[in-house]
């Protein structure tokens, strides 16, 4: 008997299943014909740093109630996109009360303070070259505020074993997902 538990990878979601009489956890890969992997797999494929797995950032098992915390990162990336800053703040912020550690939500957070930031520059037409002495005191305060929050999340992303991915690694993954497609249509 089986009992299925959700786990999170970067990018991703899977499940892991508990085999009840040997009492392990089965890594059974669905983009890899089924196969059960180990979480060594998981680390060298999605390029988990030693820091993420020792700080249990992920392939730990999550609760229902941050799954579905998790889902809303979609609403947030809605809400910058129509240029709603504060409701994907605040949407980023209802995700960590329930999964702190949620890189995806804790990234979101600080783009969403870059997005701001751009924004306010915009509108008070400072470029690169626009001299210090220029900007008012108060908006100077405010865009460092904003310029530190975009750091702050993203140090704390870093801390917790976060990596940038790099272009080739996401190419790579997703030439798998193809390869094992196309594998699939031969079969």
């Amino acid at each position: 008997e089986f009992r299925r538990v959700l786990f999170r990878s970067p990018q991703h979601f899977f499940v892991k299943f508990k085999d009840r009489q040997i009492g392990d956890l089965l890594n059974i890969e669905a983009t890899n014909k089924g196969i059960i992997e180990t979480n060594r797999w998981y680390v060298k494929k999605l390029g988990i740093t030693p820091t993420a797995f020792s700080k249990k950032t992920y392939l730990q098992p999550i609760t229902n109630k941050q799954a579905s915390a998790a889902f809303l990162s979609s609403l947030a990336i809605q809400y910058n996109e129509r240029k709603e800053y504060k409701r994907a703040l605040n949407v980023c912020n209802k995700i960590l009360n329930f999964f702190p550690n949620y890189i995806h939500a804790i990234i979101l957070k600080g783009s969403t303070y870059a997005l701001i930031l751009d924004q306010e520059l915009a509108k008070r037409d400072i470029t690169p070259s626009t001299k210090m002495s220029a900007i008012p005191q108060k908006d100077k305060e405010y865009l460092d505020y904003l310029f530190e929050q975009n750091l702050l999340w993203f140090n704390h992303a870093e801390s917790l074993g976060w990596k940038e991915e790099s272009i080739e690694s996401y190419e790579r993954y997703q030439r798998s997902i193809q390869n094992e497609i196309h594998k699939r249509k031969k079969s």
